[in-house]
């Protein structure tokens, strides 16, 4: 847990790049089979 130390903005955008295209690819793999 990261409770110790303050989250900057900058973590954030970065774990949301890092993160965003499994969400999309996840979000995209099962539109296009439905």
């Amino acid at each position: 847990m990261l409770t110790g130390r303050m989250i900057e903005p900058g973590e954030i955008a970065r774990a949301v790049l890092l993160l965003m295209p499994s969400v999309i690819g996840s979000t995209w793999g099962s539109t296009k089979a439905a």
